[in-house]
């Protein structure tokens, strides 16, 4: 099972009938384009917002590129805002203290605001209130809420973590029934003996790919299987404007910043994360389940 993951929507009144994402592509071209005919409305408060609803990865990386894409659209002199509300205290909650001092410095240099330890009540095509009851006018909210595991990962027999991952072996095989296995998005499983567990990334999925395509191969005809493993766990977060922030391990230590990570994560987006060309040896040569991207 390789279904990947599907966007968290909450039942918030309002959610689904008056904001975007950028899940999908479609959905993200949808945005795109509503962001493009703002410059057809009045000048107003709510026309000249933007909120991003959730601090995490995306929320970040969305609400960074706004500052310039409005620039880009309105010139230069309409005062504009964007604006970003995370349930948790701190921003990036998942990302660790490591960078967030860095992260921090890109909101204020792209002058993006942070509303923390809030959540969000309602969503109408004119705003937002909270549920502190605070209401922020916006024609454009953009739900960064979070993925889920796509939901045919649930016909799996047994556990399954909060994200509605199946729990899986060294193998990849779903730990509710032997005869399947589970990858990428869907999988829940440990990335090394330290305690730690993989994340729902490319980084991973890449990988998990990998062996569980193997691993159910040699199984029909008895030979050996690969266990997974993925020790090394880098993160490379763009940071609009700023740039962006390298990090490596579990625990982020800062390895690049500013210019030279940005060329790194568009180096990420633009090369490594593709599959290869349709060539029988290549595909079967990325195939490997100890095939590594970058040494």
């Amino acid at each position: 099972m390789a279904t990947g993951s599907q966007l968290y929507l909450p039942e918030i009144p309002g959610l689904k009938e008056h904001s975007f994402n950028v899940d999908q592509l479609h959905e993200a071209v949808t945005l795109d384009n509503h962001l493009r005919r703002l410059a057809d409305l009045e000048s107003t408060v709510a026309r000249n917002t933007v909120v991003v609803i959730g601090g995490g990865f995306t929320g970040i990386e969305t609400a960074l590129e706004i500052p310039q894409r409005l620039r880009t659209i309105f010139g230069n002199d309409q005062k504009t805002r964007v604006v970003v509300i995370e349930q948790s205290s701190e921003i990036g909650p998942t990302l660790g203290a490591g960078p967030r001092p860095l992260i921090q410095e890109a909101f204020t240099e792209c002058g993006v605001e942070i509303m923390s330890s809030t959540k969000v009540k309602s969503i109408s095509s004119d705003g937002l209130i909270t549920d502190a009851g605070v209401s922020v006018p916006s024609n454009t909210v953009i739900w960064a809420g979070g993925p889920g595991a796509q939901s045919l990962a649930q016909k799996i027999e047994g556990e399954h973590d909060r994200f509605g991952r199946v729990y899986a072996d060294q193998y990849l095989r779903a730990q509710g029934g032997s005869s399947v296995y589970v990858t990428g998005d869907v999988a829940m499983v440990a990335a090394d003996d330290k305690g730690n567990i993989t994340a729902m990334s490319c980084q991973h999925a890449l990988s998990l790919g990998r062996v569980s395509g193997y691993n159910a191969a040699p199984e029909l005809v008895g030979l050996p299987m690969h266990p997974y493993s993925q020790s090394k766990y880098v993160t490379c977060l763009d940071l609009g404007t700023w740039g962006a922030v390298d990090t490596e391990g579990w625990g982020r230590e800062i390895c690049m910043e500013r210019k030279e990570a940005k060329e790194l994560k568009q180096t990420i987006n633009t090369q490594w994360i593709y599959p290869p060309e349709a060539d029988r040896d290549a595909a079967f040569a990325v195939a490997a389940p100890g095939y590594v991207i970058v040494p």
